[in-house]
């Protein structure tokens, strides 16, 4: 099996499961829609987050990528760097249409019959042009995928007790110590860590900057990359 055979293949695989998420997503977004509208009228409101299920659909889609397509590949004769390239490939044609078939939708039908708020426009408000949305959409979701990939391929190599560990260690960082010593120094910890958040994501006190955001996920995009094919070449087959 050669790169652009698996890839067709992988396209196949992905094609079926992301019909279905949208017909199921837009489809019970509009029929709610349309029975506020009948019950309510124009005071009716509108709805948000949508990409937010595209998110984590995504992030099935890169824990399974490794967890099911690795195994088959590897037992086809692909090495591992062939099948980290078809995996790659993948993320970016199924950020690349996600992120343009969500943002027809939005400025076609939803914005034209509901007051619909996307995530993006939560984060920085309605003015930035289309083309912005769509860049920082791509890259956030390509970056979402790498993400799951690599935690995928990690979980393989250090054991489920382990990944399940030092999630669990992770969660009590955030939640527990982070808050813990900022409330000790009387909130300095936050006024030093959200100002560099804010920046990264573009919100500076020069105004919008969209550049930084895309900026960001590209290079933690490449982080996971690079993380992913150092895990991919000693993984195990199980």
């Amino acid at each position: 099996m050669k790169l652009k055979t698996a890839i067709q293949y992988q396209l196949t695989d992905l094609g079926k499961p992301m019909a279905i998420f949208y017909a199921v997503l837009y489809g019970g977004a509009l029929a709610v829609t349309a029975i506020a509208m009948y019950l309510m009228g124009d005071e009716a409101g509108g709805f948000s987050g949508l990409d937010v299920s595209s998110i984590i659909f995504l992030m099935f889609c890169g824990v399974y990528a490794f967890l099911e397509d690795f195994q088959f590949f590897i037992q086809n004769g692909l090495t591992r760097r062939t099948i980290f390239q078809c995996q790659m490939t993948l993320f970016l044609i199924a950020a690349v249409f996600m992120g343009t078939f969500e943002l027809l939708v939005e400025s076609l039908i939803l914005n034209n019959i509901t007051e619909y708020v996307s995530m993006f426009d939560l984060i920085y408000g309605t003015d930035p042009v289309i083309l912005v949305k769509w860049l920082w959409r791509i890259g956030m979701y390509f970056m979402v995928t790498n993400l799951a990939f690599l935690s995928s391929i990690l979980q393989n190599r250090i054991g489920k007790r382990a990944f399940v560990l030092i999630l669990i260690a992770l969660g009590l960082i955030l939640v527990v110590l982070l808050p813990a010593v900022n409330n000790f120094l009387d909130g300095a910890v936050a006024d030093r860590i959200l100002p560099i958040l804010l920046a990264v994501m573009g919100i500076t006190e020069n105004g919008l900057q969209m550049l930084y955001p895309f900026l960001t996920f590209l290079g933690l995009s490449a982080v996971f990359m690079a993380g992913s094919y150092c895990l991919i070449r000693r993984a195990e087959v199980k």
